[in-house]
């Protein structure tokens, strides 16, 4: 677990994200008055902040994922503002942060500095996009390959590797192969396919899988998004600074926005060693072939389909001379 956070006033995100992730029900006190109390419920399933003084003065918030209700302190009223939204946990922590400030600072009424708070973050929450935990290890696990391809030739060859386009099918093209890049945290090589297309191999060219597994690492262990992707734009600003550009407009495409990284503080490291699959008859894929035999009548109204893969003991691992092959085989590097 993440070190305590003292004397502080403020806790931190990093050390509120283990609360959460630890599953057990915690309350941690912001310091001032009136009272503030952030709180996580057990498996982590909620979050919220409760503050002391009068909740009939608190606005109705018009976001689905917010939930607002009375909560009696003791001698007095408050008011508890919660989200059963795991992907807004980071923004509804800093909107939590933002209210005790303007209540305990600066002296504002509850009901006042919810709306004041809400005036400047709705339209924020409505389309922030902080990365969760399993999209940052997705973005992690796209710059462990393109460092790995760096480390075989060069920045130069594996930033124009890097997918540079939204509309590109897959996350690295190189020159005789595509790779789709998967990460996980789980203790499995499971992984989410998206849709019927995702791993399609485009045209003729040999489609494979980077299957990537992380865990948490402990302080001082393994690497945050944050450091990673300052780690990987400076060698990119040493070795081929013509291309920083085009690094950070994928890593803007992946969700990566460098105003946000100061919430991309938690570290982690590898599970496992990454594996290299093939897509091919033994891959575990769903495809509109696949769906062909149900009839046109019937496939075509398949509009959307998201499945779950478990890879474990498929492909090469990352290290051995058979990963190694199978790159310079393939043409890969």
């Amino acid at each position: 677990m993440t070190d305590t956070p003292g004397e502080k006033r403020h806790i931190g995100w990093e050390y509120f994200e283990s609360l959460v992730d630890e599953g057990i029900p915690a309350v941690e006190v912001v310091k001032g008055e009136p009272v503030v109390q952030l709180f996580t419920d057990p498996a982590g399933s909620r979050i919220g902040v409760r503050i002391a003084g009068d909740w009939e003065s608190v606005p109705a918030i018009p976001l689905a994922s917010i939930r607002v209700r009375r909560w009696d302190f003791s001698p007095g009223p408050g008011v508890e503002i919660s989200t059963f939204n795991r992907s807004l946990y980071p923004d509804f922590f800093a909107f939590a942060m933002q209210i005790a400030d303007r209540v305990q600072i600066r002296h504002m009424e509850v009901g006042v500095a919810v709306s004041d708070a809400l005036a400047a973050w709705q339209e924020l929450l409505g389309r922030l996009s902080i990365l969760n935990p399993d999209r940052q290890v997705g973005l992690l696990g796209e710059l462990w390959f393109l460092e790995e391809l760096a480390s075989r030739r060069d920045w130069a060859f594996a930033t124009e590797a890097w997918r540079q386009d939204a509309n590109e099918e897959h996350d690295f093209g190189l020159p005789g192969i595509d790779v789709e890049v998967k990460s996980t945290r789980n203790e499995s090589r499971t992984h989410v396919i998206g849709s019927l297309t995702q791993l399609k191999p485009t045209e003729n060219r040999p489609l494979f899988v980077l299957s990537v597994q992380f865990t948490h690492a402990g302080a001082g262990n393994g690497y945050s998004l944050a450091e990673r992707s300052d780690t990987v734009q400076q060698h990119i600003h040493n070795e081929a600074p013509g291309l920083v550009t085009a690094f950070t407009t994928r890593l803007g495409l992946a969700g990566w926005e460098a105003a946000h990284q100061n919430f991309y503080t938690t570290r982690f490291r590898l599970r496992s060693a990454p594996a290299l699959i093939a897509v091919n008859a033994s891959f575990p894929v769903i495809t509109p072939a696949l769906l062909a035999p149900l009839g046109v009548g019937v496939s075509e109204r398949i509009v959307g389909v998201e499945y779950r893969v478990r890879l474990d003991g498929l492909g090469v691992e990352a290290g051995s001379v058979e990963y190694a092959d199978a790159l310079v085989a393939t043409g890969g590097v």
